[in-house]
């Protein structure tokens, strides 16, 4: 990954200084104002756990630990709450880039809405100074769901439809949701579903009704960056035979 172009002075009287972090711009200033959703943890496709691990510090840095938690939804982001899912191997980082590092472990979830807390440090040069508190600790990451952003990709196979889902926060926690699905090759203007919901977990889940068929739509949250899309139909002509069913996957490009 290339190394970050700018960094303000003080960083350079740090020979190691590892961030995991909670922006793209972050520069390891703590504490935050406000929970985040780093964009540097996520889960591979095996459900090994991955964070980019940066070194913002004036030299390189051998022997960095990555440690692996998760802590059960709905409890505090505290110590004693996060429970061990594995370690990923000693990394060495140069000076001001950074290091991709998957955990030895998968993440059996206990359910969808757990939250994956990742640390790194140097046990001598840039230990851990707040235990299992992203706002304060730059070592500490932790993985909340995004879900505002735009999404592309495909759903039904190489026969099928591009799609294209706009997600911005609207009031009271819920979401405006619009999705457009492709019509022979082409995007339309107009999207297919604009809706006001709220997630439910890690899942949006909604119906459209038109004259001739009902459509039930999942979108499931995979990590910060991917998403999974199925499309159930059935006729309403009568016999309530399914019409289309079709499954893919969309990922942030905005």
């Amino acid at each position: 990954m290339s190394p970050v172009d700018r960094r303000p002075n003080e960083r350079a009287m740090h020979e190691t200084f590892l961030v995991i972090r909670a922006t793209p711009a972050d520069m390891g200033s703590r504490p935050l104002s406000g929970p985040f959703a780093t964009p540097d943890i996520s889960v591979g496709p095996d459900g090994r756990p991955r964070a980019v691990v940066w070194n913002l510090g004036t030299r390189p840095v051998e022997g960095v630990v990555t440690e692996f938690s998760a802590v059960p939804a709905g409890l505090p982001i505290k110590p004693e709450n996060c429970k061990p899912v594995g370690m990923g191997n000693v990394a060495n980082i140069p000076a001001n880039s950074s290091v991709t590092v998957t955990c030895q472990a998968v993440w059996a979830r206990t359910s969808p809405a757990d939250v994956l807390v990742v640390t790194a440090y140097h046990p001598d040069l840039d230990p851990v100074k707040a235990a299992c508190d992203p706002l304060n600790d730059r070592h500490v990451g932790q993985m909340n769901y995004a879900w505002a952003g735009t999404w592309e990709g495909k759903c039904g196979g190489a026969a099928g439809f591009k799609v294209r889902v706009e997600i911005r926060p609207a009031n009271k926690g819920l979401f405006r949701v619009r999705l457009f699905q492709s019509i022979e090759g082409r995007m339309p203007g107009n999207p297919q579903v604009d809706r006001i919901m709220a997630p439910n977990g890690v899942q949006f889940r909604w119906l459209e009704i038109t004259s001739t068929k009902r459509d039930d739509w999942e979108m499931i949250m995979q990590d910060n960056g991917r998403m999974s899309l199925r499309l159930r139909s059935r006729l309403l002509d009568g016999s309530n035979k399914p019409d289309t069913e079709a499954t893919g996957g969309i990922e942030r490009v905005g």
